[in-house]
């Protein structure tokens, strides 16, 4: 799996050599990085796996039913012809710690026709991209700050 992370973390040295070889794909969150997306698109036509969170990283701590979308997932499927898998990372409190158990649940794949593309662009790109995230919000069992159940549990 290429994971696409911040150009951030390359450029710290220990972990910049890391991250080269384990093939991560850096890109600039600030702006639009055309060189990373085609890496990215290029990996997945050549049949790999590439992760990208939705919101363009985590937000640790936080319910992810409040945080704002970026619409790069899609915009990836869209150009690559791709389906999308979602995947939920799922911690206690929304929290990553040394030993706590961590969580990867995997959900079906959306079929790149269910994506629902038509000429493409950034509203076609968000739309594909929410409807990616809420299959990750279902599979981690999230309900909103409003609901009565709290979060990862199921009503009785």
């Amino acid at each position: 799996i290429k994971f696409i992370a911040k150009k951030e973390l390359f450029m710290i040295p220990v972990l910049s050599s890391l991250f080269k070889a384990l093939g991560a794909i850096g890109i600039d969150r600030g702006g639009n990085d055309i060189a990373a997306m085609r890496k990215a698109i290029g990996h997945i036509q050549n049949g790999e796996i590439v992760a990208i969170f939705p919101q363009g990283h985590r937000y640790p701590g936080v319910n992810p039913l409040g945080t704002p979308l970026k619409n790069g997932a899609g915009m990836i499927a869209y150009r690559a012809k791709s389906p999308i898998l979602p995947v939920c990372i799922k911690t206690e409190g929304e929290r990553y710690k040394l030993f706590r158990e961590v969580r990867v649940i995997f959900g079906k794949p959306i079929s790149y026709d269910e994506l629902g593309f038509t000429k493409g662009g950034n509203d076609e790109y968000l739309k594909a991209t929410e409807l990616a995230f809420d299959r990750v919000i279902e599979l981690g069992g999230y309900k909103s700050e409003s609901d009565d159940t709290p979060s990862g549990t199921e009503e009785s």
